[in-house]
């Protein structure tokens, strides 16, 4: 009996470690994110309104045009990954993405600058600021690399994450479109 219990507190501690890892590494790439490509916003307004999506999203439509990129252009990595084919089997092997609402915990996301990082149910759409919708984060089985869809206000793009250490690095972006 006393196996057993000692079983069961083992495995809920290795199932929070990895939900609490999870959400690290989540919360981590958001932040990557609006460092690397969203810096531009820091010249022009050292503290800028970045308002987020109050509740993220799937990105399943994304993800099927981009898993058709890489089945029917076999050119798809030369062009939009600068030959990088590593990541083409973890696309075609993303089996589902969770469809589930989840709440965006945005006082999880820090930035190196100054942004005021506020979520879009907590603002009119008429607040200035600027606009950005994360989607959920696909992780490939070793958690060394992710794919997240994200749209601002002029676009959408494919957002191939690598782990460098314990930081996240945009690997690779790839645009759906632009207004």
């Amino acid at each position: 009996m006393k196996i057993f219990i000692t079983v069961i507190i083992l495995i809920t501690l290795l199932i929070r470690c990895s939900t609490n890892s999870a959400e690290v590494d989540q919360y981590r790439i958001y932040s990557a994110i609006i460092d690397s490509e969203f810096s531009h916003l820091n010249l022009k307004k050292p503290t800028q309104l970045i308002i987020v999506n109050d509740t993220i999203c799937d990105f399943i439509d994304e993800l099927s045009v981009l898993e058709y990129s890489v089945e029917h252009n076999s050119s798809f990595s030369k062009e939009y990954l600068e030959g990088d084919t590593t990541f083409n089997d973890f696309i075609l092997n993303i089996k589902k993405v969770n469809t589930n609402n989840e709440v965006m915990l945005f006082k999880k996301i820090k930035s190196a600058y100054n942004y005021r990082i506020e979520t879009s149910s907590r603002n009119s759409m008429s607040k200035k600021g600027y606009y950005i919708n994360f989607s959920k984060i696909v992780f490939n089985k070793a958690r060394d690399r992710a794919l997240l869809f994200i749209t601002d206000m002029s676009s959408g793009s494919s957002y191939l994450m690598h782990r460098e250490g314990k930081e996240w690095v945009v690997k690779h972006k790839v645009n759906s479109y632009n207004y």
